[in-house]
């Protein structure tokens, strides 16, 4: 396993939770953190990138539909999968429809296009979290949650799964199994380095991975 610091600015801000204040996020900010995401990813082929904070901090959904957006601009078509099924944020973002999503479409898999949602900005459609579940780790570590992995990397040029928070959580181990890469969120001046180090540790399991690490203030 790869673990490298892929962004690293102090001054990044997420100002809002709102999609029309996230279009104003700094552009050139976005830009060069997918870049260098570009370079977990040389071939350039559909990858599944998991973007998770290694920690409690609840602006990283935020984030990731900011990225989501960003590399939409660049004419990629995008599926964002929010497999966060214990705090789902994704369909307030993009004011979808939350209990239409992945825990119906992992019992459907015949029908899986029906819950796939467009959103207001152009080549990003989501799969908001569904109907409410009482065993994410079970839904998540099935066989049909891989398949519909594969059947997303054969559909869309990119997938962000969104997932809660490593150290609190199996969730987003389970989920990084059927990653092809991995993207750790830190908390500038937040997340203590014992935390940092544990989750590192908890990957090291997670063999031919590379993982990325985005600090941000």
């Amino acid at each position: 396993m790869e673990v490298e610091i892929i962004f690293f600015q102090k001054k990044y801000q997420l100002a809002s939770s709102h999609l029309d204040k996230k279009l104003q996020v700094n552009s050139q900010n976005v830009s060069q953190i997918i870049m260098n995401l570009k370079f977990l990813n040389p071939l350039d082929d559909c990858e599944v990138y998991l973007v998770a904070p290694v920690d409690n901090w609840s602006d990283s959904p935020i984030f990731l539909a900011k990225l989501a957006i960003s590399w939409a601009k660049l004419e990629n078509k995008i599926l964002i999968i929010d497999a966060n099924l214990r705090n789902p944020s994704q369909h307030v973002f993009f004011n979808l429809n939350r209990d239409y999503g992945l825990t119906n479409a992992l019992s459907d898999l015949e029908g899986i296009e029906k819950y796939i949602q467009v959103s207001v900005i152009e080549r990003i459609s989501v799969l908001t979290a569904g109907e409410y579940a009482p065993n994410p780790v079970e839904l998540l570590n099935s066989k049909k949650m891989n398949q519909l992995i594969v059947w997303a990397k054969k559909n869309f040029d990119l997938v962000l799964v969104n997932v809660p928070p490593f150290l609190e959580y199996t969730d987003g181990r389970v989920v990084a199994l059927q990653s092809d890469q991995i993207v750790l969120l830190t908390k500038f001046g937040k997340t203590k380095n014992y935390d940092f180090r544990k989750v590192v540790n908890l990957l090291k399991e997670i063999e031919k991975k590379k993982t990325g690490v985005i600090v941000i203030e």
